[in-house]
């Protein structure tokens, strides 16, 4: 069982709907995200394979703390995928929000290109929603300010009076999506990973003609001062806790059943210009194995070695905050960001059945980084210090402009990256330190939207130089050994870039097409790219075009997309792929989704830059089937269906393959989830099955519990 504990000692100041009249300025506080317990107040959604976690963020332009949504957008889902911040109110709690005309949130985005979309749950149960295309670009705070009349009416809900009834809200959500997903033999691609700070929503009353009070300029009510003072000393706490238990019943067929138990702790302390962050953690265990364990020469000696629960600090920083005009922040300690698939794309770990490297969240580099405002452009800059005299460097810069309206355009984004990797490893003779090589990616992004977002451009260019200059040992990836210098060493350079035009409801209404050319050279594979193995099939070595056209209408989605690609290591290589998908959210939530994808590939190769090898002659076809019913605000259930047929041509061969995954999830509270899981598979060969060793995708039970406060 999965118990998950986080303490957050975080407040909410939520005023009564009563006062409203008394107030002078208007202004009407939803949430701002200063609450004593992240998890007591929010539910986190998350679409497929995606995630969502929680943390209170000492980044702030308002108050003590912001919110922090950390999130990683993955699935298998070709419609795309979602994580959401989701808050209900009790019966006797609904905001009333009569008479007022706009909302404002401040949201810092992280640069990704994702949407963000605003939910509220009116007095009906109808959802009406408001969808953003481009403030996530930006990575500085801004403020995104919302007529009510801008709410439309959701598909994905109820349909009652199709008015927006403000006079009891039951609830709101802060959704992070992507339109489309990826995946590769069935195993999906992280589309996305980042984290934004959102605080402070309101409402404000608007007079005819007038705008919505700048974050400051608002007064809080006459009665409610002398309670908000109080509420406001106790916020004001310098130091915060949040903890996590976590508990799993853990069942495969291929070894005995395991109930797995870890727990962390973390430290959160802001005073003035200066906070600080430390996670403290007990290593994951079996029950069984938290008492002893056997080491591979116990069986010889009949003895058995003790194993004790560790504690582990696998998270520390210091941060100065606001420091200047031109200074934003400076961090000390683990780093946790993303610039790009191609340049910084944070991946760590090994997983052996799939073959491809993990990505760990959790988990943060060293080093140093510093980010703010240079006029024009805001940047962001990182040293990371690495094993031995290892250390990679980078900066980014960013421009985002909106609502430049003589010249139609809605929205341009320019970024600019460079990232930068030194390595190094111990020559064991005479433990010197020796260098064994480098990598340098430079890249440009360009992007824009015209005519109210209906047309839009994007360009990519980067440029990769790698150097290698000795063979090294990386057995222990944290202390490589230096072999022997290369005879001569190994120099590659190479390009990338893509050119991608988007109609968005130019044609018709609801109607989105795309068509895609992209270059990727054989060499171009930087050090800290996306997860190597799997960019090195997908993203590499190819010349290809790519067409998508999707079309909406009462709440069904139809998607067809035509990708084919030659390789340019050998261009008698390919691969072609067709897709379609029908997605349904016509009905009061639930979420249907079938996909049928043909591809062919012929490919045989063998990555210098990482695992990746593959001798492909194959042509397989897939079907999927999901669904997603929120049977209740606080219970879900999904189910995936997947069948593939695949031909050997060159062996006169075929197999047939299923598998079937269920979870369901249920809140207790909205600290505390209960969950379980199933998966099971059936393979056209009997060794395409998990080998036997961690983690056993294909065929397992998981029954556990969250429980966060």
């Amino acid at each position: 069982m999965k118990l998950f504990l986080k303490f957050f000692i975080v407040s909410l100041l939520l005023q009564p709907a009563g006062l409203l009249a008394q107030d002078r300025s208007g202004v009407f506080i939803i949430d701002d995200f200063e609450n004593p317990n992240a998890y007591d107040n929010y539910q986190v959604g998350q679409g497929d394979q995606s995630q969502l976690t929680l943390s209170p963020s000492s980044d702030r332009l308002k108050g003590n703390y912001s919110l922090e949504l950390s999130y990683y957008l993955k699935s298998s889902i070709p419609t795309g995928t979602y994580v959401a911040l989701e808050r209900y109110y009790p019966d006797k709690d609904y905001p009333d929000l009569r008479g007022m005309g706009k909302v404002g949130l401040l949201v810092k985005g992280d640069g990704s290109g994702n949407m963000m979309k605003v939910v509220f749950i009116d007095s009906d149960g109808e959802l009406w929603e408001y969808e953003n295309k481009s403030i996530l670009n930006s990575v500085k705070w801004e403020m995104l300010n919302i007529n009510f009349s801008d709410f439309k009416l959701s598909d994905s809900g109820p349909k009652k009076n199709g008015t927006f009834d403000t006079e009891q809200i039951k609830g709101y959500k802060i959704t992070v999506y992507n339109l489309y997903s990826k995946t590769i033999q069935g195993i999906a691609v992280k589309s996305s990973q980042g984290n934004i700070l959102v605080d402070y929503l309101y409402a404000v009353i608007m007079p005819a003609g007038g705008e919505a009070p700048a974050v400051g300029e608002e007064q809080p009510p006459e009665a409610e001062a002398e309670k908000k003072e109080g509420e406001k000393a106790k916020a004001e706490s310098p130091i915060r806790f949040n903890g996590s238990l976590y508990s799993e019943y853990f069942n495969v067929p291929d070894q005995k059943n395991e109930l797995m138990h870890w727990g962390r702790i973390d430290m959160n302390a802001n005073y003035g210009l200066v906070s600080g962050k430390i996670v403290l953690a007990a290593e994951a265990q079996s029950f069984g194995d938290s008492a002893y364990r056997k080491d591979e020469n116990d069986k010889y000696t009949g003895q058995v070695t003790a194993d004790y629960p560790r504690a582990v600090v696998p998270f520390i920083q210091l941060r100065a905050n606001n420091i200047s005009g031109y200074i934003g922040n400076i961090t000390v300690g683990n780093l946790m960001f993303e610039y790009s698939r191609y340049t910084f794309s944070p991946t760590i770990g090994y997983d052996d059945l799939w073959g491809i490297e993990k990505v760990t969240p959790d988990w943060g580099y060293k080093g140093i980084s510093c980010e703010g405002n240079l006029k024009v452009f805001t940047y962001h800059a990182f040293l990371i210090k690495q094993a031995y005299d290892s250390f990679t460097y980078g900066a980014r810069l960013n421009k985002h402009i909106t609502d430049i309206r003589d010249i139609e355009l809605s929205s341009l984004d320019l970024k600019l990256y460079y990232v930068g990797s030194g390595d190094t490893a111990q020559f064991t003779n005479d433990n010197s330190i020796r260098k064994t090589g480098e990598d340098r990616v430079y890249s440009l992004d360009l992007s824009g939207r015209f005519l109210d977002y209906q047309i839009g451009l994007e360009g990519f260019y980067a440029y990769n130089e790698y150097v290698k200059r000795a063979q090294v040992s990386y057995e222990d990836p944290y202390e490589p050994v230096y072999q022997q210098p290369l005879a001569n060493k190994v120099s590659q350079k190479d390009t990338g870039y893509k050119a991608k035009i988007i109609f968005d409801g130019l044609l018709m209404n609801d109607f989105y097409l795309t068509y895609e050319y992209r270059h990727l050279g054989e060499n171009f594979k930087p050090k800290n790219r996306m997860e190597p193995i799997l960019f090195d099939d997908i993203d590499s070595d190819q010349n290809g075009h790519n067409a998508l056209a999707s079309y909406r209408m009462w709440g069904f989605t139809l998607t067809g997309e035509f990708d084919e690609l030659k390789r340019i290591s050998d261009t008698k290589y390919y691969r072609k792929r067709r897709s379609g998908t029908l997605g349904c959210s016509a009905f009061r939530n639930i979420f249907l989704s079938y996909f049928r994808e043909w591809k062919r590939e012929y490919y045989e190769y063998v990555s210098s830059r990482s695992y990746y090898n593959t001798a492909r002659d194959d042509e397989i076809i897939s079907q999927e089937f999901y669904v997603k019913a929120q049977l209740r605000y606080n219970l879900d259930l999904s189910l995936k269906l997947r069948v593939e047929d695949v031909e050997w041509p060159a062996e006169d061969k075929k197999f047939n393959s299923q598998s079937a995954y269920i979870k369901v999830n249920y809140y207790l509270a909205s600290n505390f989830l209960v969950f379980g899981e199933i998966r099971t598979s059936r393979f056209g060969d009997v060794s395409w099955f998990s080998p036997g060793y961690n983690p056993y995708f294909d065929n397992f039970m998981r029954v556990g519990a969250m429980f966060n406060f």
